[in-house]
């Protein structure tokens, strides 16, 4: 018998203009450098196991807006 994991690919939008980075011993928001993109693609792989799925590998596509 042979037995094959489900597995998906999923594609999203990645939005971070609301993400802050917070700098503990300095007690401030660290800016996000001026060439950061704020939205891009990123892809999602994905096996079913157990009856629930399981993310195995994120990829962001940072050169690719949404």
């Amino acid at each position: 018998m042979k037995a094959t994991t489900p597995t998906a690919t999923l594609t999203d939008c990645m939005d971070i203009s609301q993400w802050q980075t917070y700098s503990i011993r300095k007690h401030e928001v660290i800016p996000m450098p001026t060439n950061q993109p704020l939205r891009y693609l990123a892809t999602a792989k994905a096996e079913r196991w157990n009856g629930q799925w399981l993310i195995t590998a994120f990829t962001p596509h940072g050169d690719q807006s949404c």
